[in-house]
């Protein structure tokens, strides 16, 4: 899967500027690295697998999809703000940078699927508890690679779901989100 996050930031960056138009450019890096991971750990929740003591979870696409969304919206903002950050202090862009990050990781993961595991929900649930301890392991996980974790993480979920399938759920929920901004939520 070719991905493409340029094309995405300047729909974030209309997002983040009803946000910031709404409650002032307090927002920190840290801040929303913190609101990505609530997030990538809400959309954990909407996949429901890894719970053991549940019988009965039905994987629901759409809400997966709806979840994953709000990680690609925290995701581009963190971008966007870094990207800020970046050239007012080096004068230089990080974004080609962030983007081959993502996409190595995502590359990478997509090879060695086959070597890890022959039934797609362990390599899931393996994602998510190496995601979800990785404070409590040898593991250390940048935001980047978490981010690609968790499209790819998708893409077992739902063999054949595309790129645009992914955007056009991110395009979607930003829209929501502006309304939401606009409507005081």
């Amino acid at each position: 899967m070719k991905i493409n996050l340029k094309e995405l930031l300047p729909i974030q960056k209309e997002v983040d500027k009803v946000v910031i138009e709404r409650l002032g450019d307090g927002v920190k890096v840290d801040q929303l690295i913190l609101a990505f991971q609530v997030e990538l750990f809400e959309y954990f929740n909407s996949i429901g697998s890894w719970k053991w003591w549940k019988q009965n979870h039905k994987l629901n696409k759409e809400r997966v999809l709806d979840e994953l969304a709000d990680c690609f919206a925290f995701f581009l903002a963190i971008l966007n703000k870094s990207e800020e950050i970046s050239q007012l202090r080096l004068g230089e862009s990080i974004i080609d940078s962030y983007e081959k990050e993502v996409q190595d990781v995502l590359t990478n993961l997509i090879e060695n699927q086959e070597k890890e595991l022959e039934d797609p929900m362990d390599l899931v649930n393996n994602w998510i508890l190496i995601i979800g301890a990785a404070h409590e392991t040898e593991y250390t996980i940048s935001t980047s690679n978490r981010f690609a974790i968790a499209i790819f993480i998708a893409m077992m979920l739902f063999e054949d779901i595309t790129w645009e399938e992914l955007t056009n759920a991110y395009r979607q929920k930003s829209k929501v989100n502006i309304d939401r901004q606009r409507g005081d939520y």
